[in-house]
């Protein structure tokens, strides 16, 4: 019977592979390599066939020093061996009714963990939404403005594509982390100089990344490139980080640096709603700047 269970899951295995590897999302990487491994195939027989013996096997013996008419009777064996076997196979049957019970609350609580990260609200639209890496090295891309007009020159291009309703740029996508800082607003330096900042998460921005992304203003404006020049340059934070700033007044206008000596500010100019940057679970402030020329990097 386990010999007939490990073909059957082979078969299974061999016939479903092109149609899970189609469910992949085509962001991870070597998708195309996945096959089945001879190996690891005739190793799994293997078990199969041994576990197979061996479990079968072993009830056989019991069952050939077993007396019919003690069990019939319902009477517990007469002989310390018998019942030391007696009682041995009572734990047996106890553990693995315990494994199972283990086994099914675990998968009920995966279940469960999985139909609530499916309903967690991440902040962006993931659909109709496609995303590329880039890393520009070597010399002709060493200074900042340098990278900048790649960038400058990039968007209108990618946006001139055919079915492409926006585009822009980021330095961390969603779900990728981040890089963070402690944040000092106006009003906390006049009050106390000396205490700690609120902990930011910053990332830079550019083109018409909040549309192209579904991440909705909420308030204010979106960014323009003159915000990245100013003396106090523009800057964007989600809803978490005015809510925890300024969280009975209007975050609009409002000033806060990531601790510069002397401060750096950055003048809030919109607000965007909530977005998961670390993982389905972690929600942190955010500030988002545009471009990367006079601003703070993340």
């Amino acid at each position: 019977m386990a010999l007939a269970g490990g073909v059957g899951a082979v078969l299974l295995a061999y016939w479903s592979l092109d149609g899970l590897k189609a469910l992949i999302p085509p962001t991870v990487p070597r998708v195309g390599n996945i096959r089945l491994d001879e190996g690891i195939l005739l190793f799994a027989l293997l078990v199969s066939l041994v576990t197979g013996l061996i479990f079968g096997l072993a009830p056989a013996l019991a069952a050939t020093r077993t007396r019919i008419t003690e069990v019939i009777k319902g009477v517990m064996p007469r002989s310390r061996k018998g019942r030391e076997i007696w009682k041995a196979q009572n734990l047996f049957v106890v553990g693995q009714l315990a494994l199972g019970l283990i086994l099914a609350h675990t998968g009920l609580l995966l279940i469960q963990s999985y139909s609530a990260l499916l309903e967690t609200e991440q902040g962006f639209n993931e659909e109709h939404t496609l995303t590329l890496g880039i890393t520009l090295g070597g010399e002709a891309y060493d200074q900042a403005e340098e990278r900048q007009t790649f960038f400058d020159q990039l968007m209108p291009r990618i946006q001139a594509l055919p079915g492409v309703l926006a585009a822009g740029a980021t330095s961390k996508l969603p779900l990728r982390g981040g890089t963070n800082g402690p944040v000092f607003t106006q009003e906390m330096i006049a009050e106390d100089p000396g205490q700690n900042g609120i902990l930011t998460e910053s990332s830079t921005v550019a083109g018409d990344y909040f549309q192209a992304m579904g991440i909705p203003l909420l308030t204010g404006r979106t960014l323009t490139l003159e915000d990245a020049n100013l003396d106090s340059p523009g800057v964007i934070i989600n809803q978490s980080a005015a809510q925890r700033f300024w969280p009975d007044s209007d975050p609009l206008g409002r000033r806060f640096s990531f601790g510069d000596d002397p401060p750096h500010w950055l003048t809030v100019v919109g607000v965007v709603g909530d977005v998961r940057q670390w993982s389905p679970g972690w929600l942190r402030s955010n500030a988002l700047t545009q471009d990367c020329r006079e601003t703070r990097k993340s």
